[in-house]
Order: C-alpha cells, then sequence, then structure tokens
C-alpha cells in the first residue's frame, strides 16, 4: 500500500480518514499510536500485525483497524 503524504504530528498518515479518527481521539483526550507493532500470542518477531490505531483508554488496550485492506478479501 502506498502512503498518502499527509503529516501530522509527526507522523505518516495513509489516508485522510486516519487523521480525522486521529484527531478525533485526540480532541476527547484518549491516547493512541500509530501502527504500532502488534505480535503473534509466540512473540514471533517475524509474525505481527500493524494495527491502525492501538488505543489506551482507562488501563485497557483496544487495536483499531481502520477499513482495511478492501481490496483483499482473506484479510
Amino acid at each position: 500500500m502506498q502512503s498518502v503524504p499527509m503529516f501530522r504530528a509527526s507522523c505518516e498518515w495513509r489516508s485522510k480518514s486516519e487523521i480525522i479518527v486521529a484527531d478525533t481521539v485526540t480532541r476527547v483526550g484518549i491516547s493512541y499510536e500509530y501502527e504500532k507493532k502488534l505480535l503473534n500470542k509466540d512473540d514471533n518477531p517475524k509474525d505481527f500485525r500493524l494495527p491502525d490505531f492501538t488505543v489506551s483508554y482507562e488501563g485497557d488496550t483496544y487495536y483499531w483497524e481502520h477499513v482495511g485492506m478492501l481490496s483483499v478479501p482473506s484479510y
């Protein structure tokens, strides 16, 4: 996937909608990390995902994939 040349908060975003999500969660005081590596249960460094947002809220962690890869049926 090719990155869209948009920048906000020292980060390169892949889409305008991701910027909107980031701005919204920031505005309401929720912290997040963008495309933070998420290892599988075995902590295999070669088997990981990059969810768009890793959100921390009230002590819980949520993984948010915004829209995803619509052109890949198995996704």
